[in-house]
């Protein structure tokens, strides 16, 4: 790659790294700040819809608990009164946004059985309430108690419902004397929540502790539910913004906000079947971030614009100041290969590229210097190594050793005389064939493989090698491994000696060393036998005999 596409590279890649690291930061940060609004504004959207549930469902309260206090209501009530008790159900009902609400309302007396209905009371209904959750937590043993029921369905009337359970209580023993029912269409009740949907996918929705949608404008209720991870972020936070992994309606890493219905909550554990209410605001994070995408396309856009004049500037200053100058001295290095080695670079830049050049007419310098004097020392090495030559061909040839070269696959490269003296071959016979085929002993050869691998040469090894004729003769050889100037292996060089006459005057010795050790033996045996003989003699005679030798000294007695 030229230095002017390696610099064109460099300039893009910088702009490149430039333009992703500034779009990360910015989207990030961006994303951060996005988050952080849209979370808080989450919130406060979960808490205001929290604010209205808790107000709708206290005035509804509030409203009965007021008729449940009227001196005349709770007379009718301890005396079953029926017709003034419909008479203040009816007007309540005679409001028609009222009326649609609610889809049953009656009183009971003390003893749980109905005595006035409002008009709404089905036939189907059974008159004795005693065995209904909102009666037994009311009445809470005379005592009574305000009681808020969890969803359900009314079959009847097939709607969602939930009940509140109002005790009527008698101011002047303030035992419960009776109760109201109030029976509400929570769909319409809280018609609210499903109308405060914002943008495509955002929407709020009232959902219990244990994970149950209660209301959702967007899926069916049975379509989706609540994971435990959300369920503990309510339950351990009650009122904020999160991010969640899973925000059940199919979005991953979406900002949620809720709140807790504080006043709804605050009735306990035998309300709301011992559950607790909260509201859930969510949205598509598709959708929440399509503002940041938009931005993210216009930031890229105008960014890539500045990074592309910035890219420009960069490539015509360097063009300028460094790649015409780069450009000079490749021209005059081009001068000075093809051999004008007088040619001078001219470049004035005041800067490394002018050492640059003027380390380049230096160097022509020496290189013409170096030239002149290069014939001669060629000359004079040129005679060095052939007599180098000569004198390898005069040992090779004149030697009275056998000195055989092989490659690195054991072919026979050369072979001198004394070779094709002692092996009874001219050299054009053998070379090229494998010089391991030559040893008599097929273990000798194994072991000269082994030990050359191991110690890179071998000395003084005695083997045996089959000559032309047929004949086996004795060698001392000594190998070792031919390297070229890089230290590789190119083969092997072996002088050998022929020591078969060696070897059978060293046998012959042997063997005559041996006979004479055996004739030495048996002369002994003959005097030692002679000397036995003597003495048995002598020591019969009565006469004393005494021998001497020499030197006088006494040798037998």
């Amino acid at each position: 790659m030229s230095i002017q596409k390696k610099v064109v590279s460099a300039i893009l890649f910088a702009s490149i790294i430039f333009l992703a690291t500034s779009l990360l930061v910015t989207y990030y940060h961006v994303k951060d700040v996005m988050t952080n609004v849209t979370g808080s504004q989450f919130a406060e959207v979960a808490r205001k819809t929290a604010d209205r549930v808790d107000s709708n469902l206290k005035e509804e309260i509030t409203t009965f608990q007021y008729l449940a206090s009227n001196k005349t209501f709770v007379n009718g009530v301890k005396r079953g009164e029926r017709v003034p008790l419909e008479g203040y159900l009816k007007y309540y009902l005679s409001f028609k946004e009222e009326k649609n609400k609610h889809l049953g309302l009656y009183v009971v007396n003390k003893e749980g059985r109905i005595i006035a209905s409002g008009g709404l009371v089905s036939n189907y209904y059974n008159p004795d309430q005693t065995a209904e959750n909102w009666w037994k937590v009311t009445y809470g043993n005379g005592k009574g108690q305000v009681y808020v029921s969890n969803i359900y369905f009314d079959k009847l009337r097939r709607a969602r419902a939930f009940d509140i359970g109002i005790p009527v209580l008698d101011p002047e023993t303030g035992m419960v004397v009776g109760g109201i029912r109030s029976i509400m269409n929570i769909d319409l009740f809280f018609s609210f929540i499903r109308d405060m949907g914002f943008g495509m996918t955002g929407h709020g929705m009232l959902v219990d502790s244990n994970g149950t949608p209660l209301i959702c404008p967007l899926l069916p209720l049975a379509e989706h539910y609540l994971n435990q991870p959300l369920i503990k972020l309510f339950t351990k936070k009650k009122n904020g913004w999160a991010v969640a992994e899973n925000d059940a309606h199919g979005g991953k890493n979406s900002i949620v906000g809720f709140h807790e219905l504080e006043y709804i909550n605050s009735f306990g554990h035998d309300s709301l079947g011992g559950y607790k209410w909260y509201t859930f605001v969510r949205q598509d994070p598709k959708e929440t971030f399509a503002p940041l995408n938009h931005l993210m396309v216009k930031v890229l856009l105008f960014d890539s614009g500045i990074v592309l004049i910035i890219s420009l500037i960069g490539l015509f200053l360097a063009r300028k100041m460094l790649l015409k100058p780069v450009s000079i001295i490749h021209s005059g290095m081009d001068q000075i290969s093809r051999g004008d080695i007088n040619y001078k670079i001219k470049i004035h830049t005041g800067d490394e590229l002018e050492s640059l050049a003027n380390g380049f007419n230096k160097m022509s310098d020496s290189l013409n210097e170096f030239y002149s004097n290069l014939e001669e020392k060629i000359k004079e090495r040129t005679v060095e190594l052939e007599k180098t030559k000569n004198y390898l061909e005069s040992i090779l040839k004149y030697s009275t050793d056998m000195i055989i070269t092989t490659d690195l696959h054991g072919s026979i490269v050369t072979f001198n005389e004394g070779a094709e003296r002692m092996l009874g071959y001219k050299s054009h016979e053998v070379i090229g064939t494998i010089m391991a085929d030559y040893y008599y002993n097929k273990e000798d050869r194994d072991k000269i493989v082994g030990i050359i691998e191991c110690t890179d040469m071998i000395t003084n090894f005695e083997t045996q090698l089959r000559r032309k004729d047929g004949n086996i003769i004795d060698i001392n050889l000594s190998l070792s491994l031919l390297k070229d100037e890089k230290g590789k292996i190119i083969g092997t060089v072996g002088i050998s000696k022929d020591v078969t006459r060696l070897k059978s005057a060293q046998q012959q010795l042997k063997e005559y060393s041996q006979q004479l050790e055996s004739m030495v033996k048996q002369r002994t045996l003959e005097l030692e036998e002679s000397r036995s003989h003597l003495e048995a003699m002598l020591s019969g005679i009565a006469d004393g005999i005494i021998f001497t030798n020499q030197e006088n000294k006494i040798t037998f007695i």
